[in-house]
């Protein structure tokens, strides 16, 4: 059985359609939400919201942080800010992935509480990018 699926941000509408499985970060940990899923609304952290779709590949979106409601057999998710997985540029992310290394090595007037932000993010979008090319890699 299928859930409706809404995924936004402020800029704009990612996704809108049917799910047979959602997974969400929540700031709490990690959930999934399927068909049935009791009504719930919850905090999200940075991570990957992925959604299994029925007749295509699973729909991997990086967020920063936002929101989610399930009510009934629609979940709705509003992101702060949000990139689709196929838009990253994986180089630019690992280069940049390095480079914060780099700085935590060196220890110099660092501000830890931003670089560990950005730590966090960059590898939250690489999952991104990872969790899209495993699933088409399965189903080769």
């Amino acid at each position: 059985m299928t859930i409706k699926l809404n995924i936004a941000s402020a800029e704009r509408q990612y996704y809108s359609g049917p799910a047979t499985k959602v997974s969400v970060p929540g700031v709490s940990g990690g959930f999934e939400i399927y068909s049935g899923h009791c009504p719930i609304i919850a905090l999200l952290s940075t991570g990957v919201v992925s959604a299994e779709t029925p007749d295509t590949d699973p729909f991997v979106l990086y967020i920063e942080s936002g929101l989610v409601e399930v009510n009934g057999n629609t979940v709705s998710i509003l992101a702060d800010s949000a990139f689709l997985a196929r838009e990253l540029a994986e180089d630019t992310l690992l280069q940049s992935q390095k480079e914060f290394r780099i700085k935590l090595s060196e220890k110099k007037d660092l501000n830890y509480t931003l670089l560990l932000k950005q730590i966090s993010e960059t590898n939250a979008q690489l999952l991104a990018i990872k969790r899209l090319r495993r699933h088409k890699n399965n189903n080769r």
